[in-house]
């Protein structure tokens, strides 16, 4: 599958997270092998979906999908019920290692059909 064809898929799913990593990869890709300009273009267009959280542990966090602990780095972390509020889902989720506590957030961006 082409870039262009992971791009169009990605933008039929309205999956902005992994249109930002391939433009990223892409703005690498130009670093090493084109132009400047082309890095530039391709890094402002993956900065331009989704800015990068402000916080380090948050970025760290969303950069594991949300397997580790953003405190401690601990795979051992636990979920909760989801509770859904209109397009958005919140899930409690606790490490088992340094106890600490935070909310996963999720949001509808896709419904699929299951074939009748």
């Amino acid at each position: 599958m082409s870039n262009s064809d992971i791009a169009t898929f990605c933008i039929s799913r309205n999956d902005a997270h992994t249109l930002r990593l391939l433009l990223e990869d892409q703005a690498e890709g130009e670093r090493v092998n084109g132009t400047e300009e082309d890095a530039i273009f391709y890094s402002r267009m993956a900065k331009a979906l989704i800015p990068e959280p402000a916080d380090p542990k948050v970025a760290a966090y969303l950069a594991e999908n949300g397997t580790v602990c953003p405190h401690c780095r601990s795979r051992e972390i636990t979920g909760g019920s989801v509770d859904i509020n209109g397009n958005q889902a919140f899930q409690s989720v606790t490490c088992g290692d340094c106890h600490a506590e935070w909310t996963d957030v999720y949001r509808l961006d896709n419904v699929e059909f299951d074939s009748q």
